[in-house]
């Protein structure tokens, strides 16, 4: 069948989809093509690594800034970037000694050594940046007392002795340091720039960086070029001269340009054009589209601070009446799987491989009986347990994924409504704790269970349920951190998640896959559980 057969059956044509279509071609008319073209998503918030938080945001940000360390798309091992090599570990595990290679720059030419390191991450501790992810150093000596007050940042344990040397002084053994310092929220900003331009620094006129690109355009509701930074330490080996990270505003606006053309890579799909896409384009078709295992969840996290919620056995109730291999099926269906753990199944602990508790299962018979339970506890039954909200984004799958679960829940004779929010009014209302129910995801940062089971520890920054538990608290923080062994590690690890799926202060749904899509051209793509793809590596061989 034709291409014109094709886009009768895959393009949604929305009118604002249609409309962003013609404008984005109708703007690239005034711009040669770069050599690669990705549609991204909405808009950065901000091209100031510290403080942006979304996966579109850090797609940008690899390619313009590169950390001590980067994580390598085949292995998904940590690698030395400006580290000249991986670090020197003391034998308590505390003590961490970086050495960087030699001449580095910034992309204006001013050096970039280990003071302008050390600035840089005192930067993104300081509680003035407002830096979202500030837990991430936590583990370092003095970053969490620093972090909260802005006293005693000459205190935190982050040294250079020399201006190729970097030390890092831990509070307590984190065996995952190392991929920790792969992530975008640390990637170095630069400080001569920042302050000679203060907040202004990030726009293109004065923006400066570090990586394989470098900025040369923004705009806004369009697209962000960026073009081969020839100061860039391995210039030489970078394959693309220009990337077009494209504004999208929905992932039928990303079909629609990859059908016509207009992109190599796309990072999402309308979930009701994935039979058709697979048939197409699929790993026995083209290969085009392989949607690929993702450490990632989506789940929905409940208010334990909120009646009747604060029963731990009406939480367990609403997850056990939950169908999920329904939802895979007959919602999602890109091959998610059901989750039966928070946790994704493929997980690394270390050396070993992390084996999630597999308790998220559909059990109607013990769900009547906790919820029987449950209800009694707290003095009420199923005619007189309140109404509760569940809050859901305007994703058409995320409206589906919302239905069936007040249908099923509905089997219990448990009555909530559904109430749509915008992702951003979700989020504010899930912070302020201001929600009975609300849809939530987590995609791993890197491939740990700690990257999961941290965020609800008791004041986590993502904890955002009012889940506290001693005891899962202590696994966490400290009987694994203790563990001598990865194994001993992954075991402490998992009795730690199964008292929070026990405790269920989230409901998990599935776990995610990628659904990109990529051309034949495009080499270098490596499909991998973190979806990682250094633009660095990518070239064009059409």
């Amino acid at each position: 069948m034709g291409d014109h057969s094709v886009r009768n059956g895959l393009i949604v044509s929305l009118a604002a989809s249609v409309l962003l279509l013609f404008a984005i071609v109708l703007w690239s008319t005034a711009l040669p093509r770069a050599d690669l073209v990705v549609a991204n998503g909405p808009d950065p918030r901000s091209l100031d690594p510290a403080v942006t938080t979304a996966i579109a945001d850090a797609r940008v940000l690899s390619s313009l800034f590169e950390g001590l360390l980067d994580t390598d798309p085949e292995t998904l091992e940590p690698v030395p970037a400006l580290a000249r090599a991986m670090p020197e570990v003391s034998d308590d595990g505390l003590t961490w000694t970086f050495k960087l290679r030699p001449d580095l720059v910034w992309s204006d030419g001013e050096p970039l050594d280990a003071h302008g390191l050390r600035w840089s991450f005192l930067r993104f501790l300081d509680p003035k940046t407002a830096a979202r992810f500030t837990e991430l150093l936590f583990g370092v000596r003095g970053a969490q007392a620093f972090n909260a007050s802005g006293q005693g940042g000459e205190d935190v344990g982050i040294r250079a002795p020399d201006p190729e040397t970097l030390v890092f002084q831990l509070a307590r053994r984190q065996p995952y340091f190392p991929s920790i310092l792969t992530l975008f929220p640390l990637y170095p900003v630069p400080r001569h720039t920042i302050l000679r331009h203060g907040d202004a620094w990030v726009k293109p006129e004065n923006f400066v960086c570090n990586g394989a690109f470098k900025l040369v355009m923004w705009r806004l509701r369009d697209r962000i070029r960026v073009e081969r930074n020839p100061r860039y330490r391995e210039a030489d080996q970078v394959a693309l001269k220009s990337i077009d990270w494209l504004a999208t505003d929905s992932p039928s606006t990303q079909l629609n340009l990859y059908i016509e053309g207009t992109c190599d890579i796309i990072t999402e799909v309308p979930t009701s054009a994935v039979p058709e896409l697979t048939r197409r384009y699929g790993p026995e078709a083209t290969g085009e589209f392989v949607p690929t295992a993702r450490l990632g969840t989506f789940f929905f996290r409940i208010n334990t601070t909120r009646p009747p919620f604060t029963n731990a056995k009406l939480r367990r109730a609403l997850s056990l009446a939950v169908d999920r291999e329904a939802i895979v099926e007959n919602v999602t269906r890109a091959g998610e799987a059901p989750a039966g753990s928070f946790v994704p199944p493929g997980t690394r602990c270390g050396e070993a491989l992390y084996e999630p508790p597999i308790l998220c299962r559909h059990d109607l018979d013990l769900a009547r009986q906790l919820l029987a339970e449950g209800l009694a506890e707290e003095g009420l039954t199923p005619a007189t347990m309140p109404v509760f909200e569940v809050l859901y984004s305007q994703d058409v799958t995320d409206q589906a994924i919302a239905e069936v679960l007040q249908d099923q829940w509905e089997t219990l004779g448990v009555r909530c409504r559904l109430v749509n929010m915008d992702s951003g009014s979700i989020r504010s209302a899930i912070r302020k704790l201001d929600y009975a129910i609300g849809r939530s995801s987590w995609i791993g940062d890197f491939n740990d269970p700690s990257n999961f089971l941290d965020l609800f520890l008791t004041g986590s920054g993502g904890n955002r349920t009012g889940f506290s538990d001693a005891r899962y608290d202590r696994d966490v923080r400290e009987n694994a951190l203790a563990a001598k062994t990865s194994a001993e590690r992954g075991r402490i690890l998992r009795t730690a998640e199964e008292r929070l799926l026990q405790q269920a202060p989230i409901i998990p749904i599935y776990h995610y896959v990628s659904r990109a899509m990529v051309k034949p051209w495009v080499k270098g793509f490596t499909r991998n559980v973190l979806d990682w793809h250094p633009p660095r590596w990518l070239r064009i061989e059409r």
